[in-house]
């Protein structure tokens, strides 16, 4: 099954309060929303146009909007985008593929691809299209699973194959996929886009303990997805071993 049509299948699961999608939003943007508002506000760029390359169903697309951006949201998934079209009206989602946007040359002030270069067949080829849409001076924010043996154990042993441990569809992430800071930078800087910072994702020592017990009670269906990813307390961290994210400008 190819990407497109895994997220097709599983369109229902974006804004389920017990879908596996919805959980992951639940879980990500804690973290990941007030870095983009941070970077932007000190940038003094809020408020500006804004793409969401592989949107899904608006789960990053839609809080971005109530931040008062003017939102756009780009993914090959219909079924995934009429989901988000049917929970909110703030965003403007496109039907379109990340390597060849239906947008013009620097159409944008501010490129999102979060939890999604991870999921295309050439990640090179979607970084050159969201620089060729952004504006000069342009933010592009990037953000995935680093892949390294600890991301191997953690997102793709421990979530998805083992099936004593298992709480996400098995062909969510394949490891061969992931692609490493370093080679993120080196895909900015061929494409035109400086990178600035890229920090790590993980738990710290005091998320561990709540971390363990929203999964333990995920795996017995005590809880959805969502609620467990919201107990789950990411954090911000020196390592970028398992998962990062980060920003670069356009040149």
């Amino acid at each position: 099954m190819n990407d497109t049509a895994f997220y097709d299948e599983f369109a229902d699961s974006w804004w389920n309060p017990d879908g596996f999608l919805h959980g992951i939003g639940t879980l990500l943007n804690p973290v990941r929303l007030p870095y983009i508002d941070r970077v932007l506000h000190a940038r003094g760029l809020p408020g500006r146009r804004v793409l969401d390359i592989g949107c899904g169903g608006g789960l990053l697309a839609e809080p971005l909007s109530e931040l008062g951006m003017a939102v756009t949201g780009v993914d090959a998934s219909i079924p995934s985008l009429a989901a988000g079209g049917d929970h909110g009206d703030m965003v403007r989602y496109v039907g379109g593929f990340a390597d060849r946007l239906p947008f013009v040359n620097g159409a944008f002030d501010t490129v999102v691809a979060m939890e999604v270069l991870e999921h295309v067949d050439d990640p090179v080829s979607v970084v050159v299209e969201a620089s060729r849409v952004l504006r000069p001076g342009g933010t592009f924010f990037f953000a995935g699973p680093s892949r390294t043996r600890l991301s191997r154990w953690a997102l793709i042993d421990l979530a998805q194959r083992w099936r004593w441990s298992a709480v996400l569809p098995r062909d969510l992430h394949r490891w061969e996929r992931f692609i490493t800071p370093f080679e993120m930078s080196l895909m900015l800087r061929d494409s035109g886009i400086v990178t600035q910072e890229t920090i790590g994702l993980g738990l710290d020592w005091g998320g561990l303990l709540p971390a363990i017990g929203a999964y333990r009670l995920l795996r017995r269906g005590r809880i959805g997805h969502a609620e467990a990813g919201r107990r789950v307390r990411l954090t911000t961290r020196r390592s970028t071993k398992v998962a990062y994210m980060g920003y670069g400008i356009k040149g």
